[in-house]
């Protein structure tokens, strides 16, 4: 069993087991923290089982509330008159337990889904994480052709650049001693006898001797 299913195994229990706010959190904090690394390690199975952990941990933090709810109940805030004293209700908050309403609400919206709808969303999340890594991957495969092409052309044209420098210093002419403009001159007209020469094994009529021999 690989370290990464160990941790998931291990994550997924510790949620089912966690009777506090607190201890919901703390797993919450680890997930984002491990796809955040796994993003960046380019682990993408890890990163999937700690979006999917985080989601979890997200809608336990709703379960908890409403357990609450049905036990001791829900806080009902401060009430009564400042002047006269307010009775300020001890019930445990999700803000007093470190819960912003940010988490809060994404807690509600998970912790209202059924259960199979949650567990698509869940699957969507995962298969989210999977087609962003594949479309990365693609574009990264493309980003390398294209600088593997790019070498290959520069090699080329260095390599007619130099048989185009053989070829004046054949005529008794050094490249490195004629001017840009020159050289651009000299070169256009090689390259035109290059094109109009004919092909190897092939004489023109003018040239192949009388009787084919």
């Amino acid at each position: 069993m690989s370290t990464e299913l160990v941790r998931y195994d291990a994550a997924c229990r510790a949620l089912k087991e966690a009777r506090r706010v607190d201890e919901v959190k703390d797993i919450r904090d680890k997930a984002v923290a491990m796809a955040a690394y796994a993003k960046q390690a380019q682990n993408h199975d890890l990163e999937a089982d700690a979006v999917e952990i985080r989601m979890r941990a997200t809608r336990r933090l709703d379960e908890l509330r409403r357990e609450q709810k049905d036990t001791v109940g829900l806080s009902a805030g401060t009430r009564g008159s400042r002047v006269k004293g307010a009775r300020v209700d001890q019930k445990p908050t999700l803000a007093s337990q470190g819960i912003g309403n940010s988490l809060a609400q994404q807690a509600r919206v998970l912790g209202k889904l059924s259960d199979e709808s949650f567990e698509a969303a869940v699957a969507e999340a995962r298969a989210n994480v999977a087609h962003r890594c594949a479309r990365k991957r693609t574009e990264s495969e493309r980003e390398a052709t294209i600088d593997s092409n790019r070498q290959i052309f520069q090699r080329m044209v260095a390599e007619k650049n130099k048989k185009e420098e053989r070829a004046l210093r054949r005529g008794g002419i050094e490249p490195a001693a004629i001017s840009e403009v020159a050289y651009k001159i000299i070169r256009a007209d090689l390259q035109a006898a290059w094109a109009a020469r004919p092909s190897p094994g092939r004489q023109t009529a003018a040239a192949r001797p009388i009787g084919g021999e």
